[in-house]
């Protein structure tokens, strides 16, 4: 059940340490583990190439096309050695290239919060402690490199400070998940400019300054970040059982690939981990039914949304005459043989289903969740 980033992300690290010791082996083999672990991420290889061969180009005035090729070929084998090659790849163009031309459009898509930016307010509640050491370090870098020029020839802190800059910019304007790897880069980007402050000899006040501040964030992050992970997982962790009833159910009573329409495409997971017998409308991000069928997409959309009930439409914006009864879009278009719903989620959808018992035959309605027999 692991999401493939534990790995790509300790990948990408790889990749960036073999490029700035020109690694031509273990250049490859990165490169080709992060396009078969997590092809949609493999962007980011080509990202961390060009952050490295531009500032080795700048700083050594060499141009390292060995490493360019290298990580090119892995790349490419990496993607063929998926089971589904041509598959993989129009996957990877939707979740990237698509779901990003869509969100440009400011499309109203049932998208999840991690593509969305990062809130202002989240990133200082999360984050601060770790932005204080970040943008110290930024300022530390700047101080010691007029005093000391080598530093400037750096290409390890050049390279993971410019990296750490770019995702810490997409965070806050692009999705929030960039943070993902903003975090990992800019604490290695600490530890160089840290790593320099303590090599030099003589005791002045920067080096005191950075002993008491790294000291103190990091007996604030020891303190907070369990607390905060604590409430965290009270707010927003699944628990284990959930959809257990309704989804056994449905695994002991329906045919084998029925379709059930689950309203909300986040609740696949927990249906699908007890119950793989039947298909489902969705599961991943909602671009991919977007792919598929724009006018499918907006039908579900406005169901799962809460915002109609008896009637849907098929089409961003509705009149009148658009409307299509919402029975017949579910046992036609979508040829659903169950809904499955929760209730807290979509009140209206549920009372529309209670009060329509001509068209929906009610099989299990438990404390949070029910399923309906589309008849």
């Amino acid at each position: 059940m692991m999401r493939p980033h534990l790995l790509s992300l300790g990948l990408l690290l790889l990749l960036f340490y073999f490029l700035l010791k020109k690694n031509d082996k273990l250049i490859l083999v990165a490169s080709f583990f992060i396009a078969w672990v997590h092809l949609s991420l493999s962007w980011v290889s080509i990202l961390i190439l060009g952050v490295v061969l531009l500032v080795q180009l700048i700083i050594e005035r060499k141009l390292y096309w060995p490493s360019a090729l290298y990580t090119l070929v892995g790349t490419f084998l990496g993607w063929l050695a998926r089971p589904n090659p041509l598959g993989a790849i129009k996957l990877a163009y939707i979740q990237v290239v698509e779901l990003m031309l869509q969100k440009q459009q400011e499309a109203t898509l049932l998208f999840g919060r991690e593509i969305f930016p990062l809130a202002p307010q989240t990133l200082f509640q999360n984050f601060l402690a770790f932005m204080i050491l970040w943008f110290f370090a930024i300022l530390v870098f700047v101080i010691l490199s007029k005093k000391h020029p080598y530093i400037l020839e750096n290409v390890r802190m050049w390279s993971f400070g410019i990296m750490s800059i770019i995702f810490f910019v997409l965070t806050l304007t692009t999705a929030r998940r960039s943070h993902d790897i903003w975090i990992p880069f800019g604490v290695i980007f600490i530890a160089l400019v840290l790593s320099e402050i303590l090599k030099q000899t003589r005791r002045n006040n920067l080096y005191y300054s950075t002993i008491l501040i790294t000291s103190l964030v990091t007996l604030f992050l020891t303190i907070y970040t369990p607390y905060k992970n604590n409430i965290s997982l009270k707010e927003n962790a699944i628990e284990p059982n959930k959809f257990k009833e309704a989804a056994l159910w449905l695994k002991e009573n329906s045919q084998e690939k029925d379709i059930v329409f689950n309203v909300r495409w986040s609740d696949f997971p927990m249906l699908f981990y007890w119950n793989q017998k039947n298909y489902y409308i969705g599961g991943m991000d909602p671009i991919f039914q977007y792919s598929f069928s724009q006018n499918l997409y907006w039908k579900f959309h406005y169901i799962s949304a809460d915002e109609v009930t008896k009637y849907t439409c098929a089409t961003p914006a509705c009149t009148k005459e658009m409307l299509e009864d919402t029975y017949t879009v579910l046992k036609n278009d979508f040829k659903a043989k169950y809904v499955f719903l929760e209730k807290q989620r979509n009140p209206l959808f549920y009372y529309y289903l209670e009060n329509t018992p001509q068209n929906y035959e009610k099989k299990i309605d438990t404390k949070s969740e029910a399923v309906y027999l589309i008849k």
